[in-house]
């Protein structure tokens, strides 16, 4: 039998999420301010950062980038693992492909710095975003900090999610 075909299969799951994410950041992308963002978005300056959490297991279904090299380094075997995700847009609505961008995740009962990582650029459906994987336990709020350096910019932007 195909699991492919399954309708609760990790690939069919991960094109779904996918498609989905694709689609709203474009509806989203021409209309972001301060006062239309939504819970996994955030403006500052004129860049708006759309966020999202997949399960790593999903992401694994993912095809190898063109070096045919796995994503991040391949799919981390802890099954709590999340694939932390941030699509940037300017102002204009065209996708920022040039940031340099780095990811804090901390879970909110507590201290401490976290795990911080650099979230490394990787194209889905064609459309370059910024990912990497994290530990996540299990019913657990977070606080995600995301802060991007762009080129023409001397100071980072910090944006701030929780999940």
């Amino acid at each position: 039998m195909n699991t492919n075909l399954h309708p609760r299969s990790p690939v069919r799951a991960y094109r779904w999420l996918a498609t989905v994410g694709l689609v709203a950041s474009m509806l989203l992308a021409g209309c972001a301010d301060d006062a239309t963002e939504a819970v996994n978005s955030r403006t500052k300056d004129g860049i708006t950062a759309y966020f999202g959490v997949i399960p790593a297991q999903v992401v694994g279904t993912h095809p190898p980038m063109e070096s045919g090299a796995p994503m991040h380094g391949g799919v981390p075997a802890d099954p709590q693992a999340r694939h932390v995700v941030v699509s940037l847009f300017a102002r204009d609505g065209t996708r920022i492909t040039d940031a340099q961008v780095t990811g804090t995740v901390r879970a909110t009962h507590r201290t401490g710095r976290g795990e911080i990582k650099p979230l490394e650029p990787f194209t889905m459906a064609g459309e370059l975003s910024y990912g990497n994987y994290f530990d996540f336990e299990m019913h657990r709020r977070y606080r995600i900090d995301v802060s991007v350096r762009l080129p023409d910019r001397d100071a980072p932007l910090e944006f701030t999610f929780h999940r």
